[in-house]
């Protein structure tokens, strides 16, 4: 809501400047307080639909002002449902904890076709409606659970109804909302040991790390990577863990620590086997190169750099030599991200420039929380830099972090 907050106050502010009018003046005409106007104009609330008509008339906008409200309000409703979609996963996460004692057995074909095709689509689908979708399949799938009684079918879609909580994990993630997405991972962390689906504890290892990494807990993060590989079976969860701690261990600056999970982790890429499910759930060679740009970049030697500007770009070239309808648009967006970030580091602005120009670009559903962080750390690192292509870098970064 806060970028259609601005959006509306710096129109109303701009209308009210255009028309010489004080705030006395133009509460005295809208039929409200100065002290409310105020806060309108500062973005601190936000009107009804009649207040910004009223607006509207009193500063003869023809429309203008009510089409920043009705664009704020689509954006404001859009974000209540995501809220309440994240508070009724909670709900069924809890609902789900209460069936796990004790299932057993083999996969759901159907459910767990499911889960696959959710963890497939996730890479192209923004994380409200894959948020929905995932929801909807569990609900489905917990329903079912809870009306068995054999041991074997309680398995199998226990298995299903664990990834299906990865899947809301990672949209819950994604839309800023940490607490959530561990809450998701606890729950499908409990369906994995219920199971004894190694494949599934690794992966939500895996997922934890990650949101240890959201959170800047590196130390964590490095430790539920290294724990997660006592349940790796041969698919590629493994590379994906180590891979992350590579990354967890360059945040922490160990340098040394970083190449050996770098080189661990392309080995056991090349010796991983197929995985069970796609999408979210496997760990492919352009994941890889993606995950060894963005861990190489945070290190200090200029040498790390050029090698993360050569991963990030790797990457991105791989996803884009594929199925154009298989590209993860997140991972595509922050692989640019990372190879500016490296871009910064060797001092060559345009090119950063370049790398970021099409994230600048994505529309509002896509800019997800990864995106809004990382790119927020290049603006950190421009902070120090002079000239007239960092100021205006910076502010592109300040715009889309807003």
């Amino acid at each position: 809501m806060a970028d259609a907050r601005e959006e509306f106050a710096a129109e109303l502010a701009r209308l009210r400047a255009a028309a010489g009018l004080s705030f006395a003046d133009l509460a005295a005409a809208a039929h409200c307080h100065r002290a409310y106007l105020h806060r309108l104009e500062t973005g601190q609330r936000w009107p009804s639909r009649p207040v910004a008509a009223q607006l509207d008339a009193a500063l003869d906008a023809r429309r203008t002002l009510l089409a920043a409200w009705a664009r704020g309000d689509a954006e404001h409703r859009e974000e209540a449902e995501h809220r309440h979609l994240l508070a009724v996963s909670l709900r069924s996460s809890e609902q789900l904890d209460a069936l796990l004692d004790p299932p057993a057995g083999q996969a759901a074909d159907d459910a767990l076709a499911r889960a696959d095709a959710l963890g497939r689509a996730y890479l192209t689908t923004p994380p409200g409606p894959a948020l929905r979708a995932a929801l909807a399949a569990r609900d489905a799938t917990v329903t079912r659970l809870a009306g068995l009684h054999r041991a074997a079918p309680r398995r199998e879609l226990t298995r299903a109804a664990g990834y299906l909580s990865g899947v809301l994990a990672y949209a819950a993630l994604d839309l800023g909302n940490p607490g959530a997405a561990a809450a998701h991972a606890a729950t499908a962390y409990r369906a994995g040991t219920a199971t004894g689906d190694g494949a599934l504890l690794a992966w939500t290892c895996g997922t934890q790390s990650l949101i240890a990494r959201f959170e800047q807990d590196y130390a964590t993060a490095r430790d539920l990577a290294r724990d997660g590989l006592a349940h790796s079976d041969g698919g590629t969860a493994g590379p994906r863990l180590l891979a992350g701690q590579a990354q967890s261990l360059a945040n922490l600056g160990d340098r040394a620590g970083t190449h050996r999970a770098l080189t661990a982790a392309e080995t056991a890429r090349e010796r991983a086997g197929p995985d069970e499910l796609g999408g979210l759930f496997e760990f492919s060679p352009a994941k890889l190169s993606y995950y060894g740009g963005s861990a190489l970049i945070w290190l200090p030697e200029i040498d790390d750099a050029r090698r993360g500007l050569a991963g990030a770009t790797e990457a991105i070239a791989l996803w884009e030599a594929g199925d154009p309808a298989a590209i993860p648009a997140d991972d595509h967006a922050l692989a640019h991200v990372y190879a500016a970030t490296a871009a910064v580091h060797l001092a060559d602005l345009d090119q950063a420039a370049a790398f970021l120009a099409p994230v600048f670009a994505l529309p509002t559903e896509r800019r997800i929380s990864w995106l809004r962080k990382r790119v927020g750390r290049v603006g950190d690192l421009l902070a120090g830099l002079s000239g007239a292509r960092a100021e205006s870098l910076r502010a592109d970064v300040a715009a889309f972090t807003a």
